[in-house]
């Protein structure tokens, strides 16, 4: 073989190999941003998996601490609370139970509490009270309100020490998608009223 041959194969040889380190150059910095991508993705996935158990534990911890406040409730004889008569007995039924109203919606209020919709339902049939026909009448309020979760608690421990008698009936906790430590609720709360 000669030279010129020699040399001839050896840059088309060279020319190949810088040819490839470029193409794999390339390739490479063509796969970085996916890949980088992908080990932020599976980082915050790591992290939005944390978070779900997180809130899990906490919804957790608020369904317990309802079933110690019902117990507690039970053993201090909470079924011996009074019920509400409105002074002025000539007043209907939503002008009587404005108090009531009132005084929950100021709970909310004093427990940085958010509620951004309401529905009244007078005399459910469900309810016990309104199935005895005996005098009384009943409002369930279907509250849906935001909170954090301790604002939450202390706001169903100030329901629970209201002087007259209420009840939770319904809870349905939901956090909210961009940040956990909020929670978007559905409270079912009936308050009851003496009719004369």
């Amino acid at each position: 073989m000669d030279i010129q041959n020699f040399l001839k194969i050896y840059r088309e040889s060279l020319l190949f190999v810088v040819l490839a380190i470029v193409l794999c150059f390339a390739a490479f910095n063509q796969l970085k941003p996916k890949f980088n991508e992908f080990i932020s993705g599976k980082n915050d996935l790591g992290q939005k998996k944390a978070a779900i158990e997180q809130i899990n534990s906490q919804l957790q911890a608020a369904q317990q601490q309802m079933a110690r406040l019902e117990k507690v409730r039970i053993a201090n004889g909470m079924v011996n609370k009074a019920i509400f008569q409105p002074r002025t007995l000539s007043l209907d039924n939503e002008s009587g139970y404005s108090v009531l109203f009132n005084d929950i919606f100021e709970m909310a209020k004093s427990n940085n509490i958010k509620t951004y919709s309401i529905q009244y339902e007078y005399n459910p049939s469900d309810d016990p009270f309104v199935a005895a026909n005996k005098g009384y009448s009943v409002c369930l309020l279907k509250m849906k309100i935001i909170g954090g979760f301790k604002d939450f608690e202390n706001f169903l421990t100030d329901l629970y020490k209201y002087p007259y008698f209420i009840s939770i009936s319904s809870y349905d906790i939901v956090p909210y998608y961009k940040d956990k430590n909020v929670l978007f609720i559905k409270l079912g709360v009936k308050v009851y009223m003496k009719n004369d």
